[in-house]
């Protein structure tokens, strides 16, 4: 009979940090986590506005969860948008406060904030893989890059197109902050450069030896990072189209983002690893408890949003280089 309570009792207890483990997600430890938002499904990419003070992030079940950074240090969602019955591929804040969702359906959605549900739809050739805007003394222009090697320019008078790339597919795209060019990565390790004002392709580099995963610009326009699947992440100068910097890591890079003069990477074997393209090696590293799928840089409070397909975004200070 003590054996048979013994047993139950190990079982018990087992069962029951099982359970802690579902209900209550581990916390991640290390002394750079300030705290998680928390969400009611699992979370694939996150992004801030321009403002800095709303997060959105988008779930495996084709919704929108936003927080709102103003609300005192409050965890809990802000809104729920429920966007598609498709997975969500891409979104992007707008200059107006309103979200454009692109899913594997082929769809271009929208929504704008206070608003009761998605306010417009429209139907892509190709799925769309990254979304941006550029702003113009006519009104902001939606620009979408697709899978079939398209970038669409949705304008207030209309729709222009271009043919980047129509053998392969397109991955990444970000703009300069001045709004005249664009850099778009594609699954062949390629950097096209877009003049945004004519729509047209000024020149394309082969940058990686695998497909790129994420580019973008820094804050002054004059560099641009690019990372691939295969673990590298490279700087250039925006102009000259020259690397100054380059680093790899064992683990593909699924995202990343600047610091100020830092490169924040995120990796598929969860770590969060922050770079100066001066230095040799990352000056510092966050090791989480899952993969890293997306992040984002608040820059005015200096820390780090990461999604990792649990339902939170967890939140991190930003370490200073040595």
């Amino acid at each position: 009979m003590k054996r048979v309570v013994i047993i139950v009792g190990i079982i018990g207890v087992a069962g029951a940090v099982i359970a802690g483990l579902v209900l209550f997600p581990r916390v991640p430890q290390s002394p750079l986590f300030v705290k998680s938002l928390t969400a009611e499904s699992n979370l694939i990419s996150v992004r801030l506005n321009l403002k800095g003070d709303s997060i959105a992030a988008a779930t495996s079940l084709g919704e929108l969860v936003r927080w709102d950074l103003a609300s005192n240090g409050a965890v809990e969602p802000t809104d729920l948008i429920d966007f598609t019955d498709f997975t969500i591929s891409a979104f992007s804040w707008m200059p107006d406060g309103s979200i454009v969702v692109g899913d594997t359906g082929r769809q271009l959605l929208s929504w704008e904030l206070e608003s009761d549900g998605v306010q417009s739809s429209r139907n892509l050739p190709g799925v769309v893989t990254a979304i941006g805007f550029r702003k113009s003394l006519a009104g902001a222009a939606t620009l979408v890059t697709t899978t079939d090697g398209l970038l669409l320019s949705y304008e207030p008078k209309g729709i222009r197109k271009l043919e980047v790339n129509t053998s392969t597919t397109l991955k990444t795209l970000d703009v300069h902050p001045k709004g005249h060019l664009a850099v778009i990565g594609d699954a062949d390790g390629r950097l096209h450069w877009i003049d945004l004002v004519s729509l047209k392709v000024e020149s394309s580099q082969n940058a990686h030896d695998g497909e790129i995963s994420v580019t973008a610009f820094s804050a002054d326009g004059r560099r641009v990072l690019s990372a691939d699947w295969n673990g590298v992440v490279q700087v250039r100068s925006v102009g000259k189209q020259k690397s100054v910097g380059q680093w790899k890591t064992e683990a593909a890079i699924s995202c990343a983002a600047w610091a100020e003069d830092a490169v924040v990477v995120g990796t598929w074997d969860g770590d969060i690893h922050f770079w100066l393209p001066t230095y040799r090696t990352p000056y510092a590293v966050i090791s989480a408890d899952a993969a890293i799928l997306g992040l984002d840089v608040q820059h005015e409070q200096n820390i780090v949003l990461s999604v990792s397909n649990k339902p939170r975004v967890d939140v991190w200070r930003i370490p200073k280089p040595n």
